[in-house]
């Protein structure tokens, strides 16, 4: 019915599994750096603060909020 060699293949079968999930997982992560190039941003006008809001986020702007 079990022997040891059936149990230890087991193991083995699942813990290779485990770590080819590891892996791809790993690979499938984005990474936290954006790039600047892909970045939807806007310039105020009026006080060269970069957002990515329609409108200024500075409180200290001049510009009409």
């Amino acid at each position: 019915m079990f022997s040891i060699s059936k149990i230890f293949t087991l193991i083995i079968i699942l813990l290779a599994i485990t770590f080819i999930f590891k892996i791809l997982s790993k690979k499938r992560k984005p990474s936290k750096v954006k790039d600047p190039k892909n970045l939807d941003v806007s310039k105020c006008p009026s006080c060269g603060v970069w957002t990515s809001e329609k409108i200024c986020t500075n409180n200290n702007c001049p510009f009409d909020n």
